[in-house]
This record gives C-alpha cells, structure tokens and sequence, in this order.
C-alpha cells in the first residue's frame, strides 16, 4: 500500500513517515499544498493522509480537486471545529483526526 502524507509540519511528517513504514506502507510525503496536487493527482497512492491547514493551497481546496478520483483521504488536523470537521466529510474524507 502506498500512502502520500500531506503535512507542512516537518517533524510530525518525520514522525508519522517513519512511523507508516515501520507498519509497512510506502508514504511519500509532501510539505505544501502546492507539491501535494501534483502527487495526489498521480494514479500511484491508496491513501492521502491530509493536513487542513497549509501552505500554497489548503486542504478543503484539494480535496475539491480530488473529487471523482475516488483516492480516500484522512484529514489529520489540528482544526477541531464542528463546522471544519463536517466541511472535510461532506467533500469525502474518510475520517477526520484531531492532531493532540
């Protein structure tokens, strides 16, 4: 399985990359929301873990992007309100997690 990490925090992506492998997954990561629509859009990934917030473009604006590209997504954000969270469901996350 082959997982693209969106995250603009650079040692939680370390932390979760190391992490995700140690599990088995290949994860490729991307620290900007710019760098990430060009991976995404790649037909190689069976997950996005997406952060909310980031530089370049922000979550909610790929994930319009991915529509259609039935790739599933797992916002991880630090972003805990109700309006957000419901927002990211209903443009078709999977989950969404509150960074602690």
């Amino acid at each position: 399985m082959r997982i693209l990490l969106i995250e603009d925090d650079q040692e939680l992506c370390h932390v979760l990359k190391i992490s995700l492998e140690k599990a088995g997954y290949q994860t490729d990561i991307c620290l900007t929301g710019t760098d990430a629509l060009y991976y995404a859009l790649q037909p190689v990934y069976n997950l996005i873990i997406l952060d909310r917030m980031l530089p370049g473009m922000d979550g909610f604006a790929l994930m319009e992007l991915f529509q259609g590209k039935h790739i599933p997504v797992i916002y991880l954000t630090a972003k805990a309100d109700v309006t957000s969270k419901v927002r990211g469901l209903k443009l078709g996350a999977e989950d969404y997690i509150v960074k602690p």
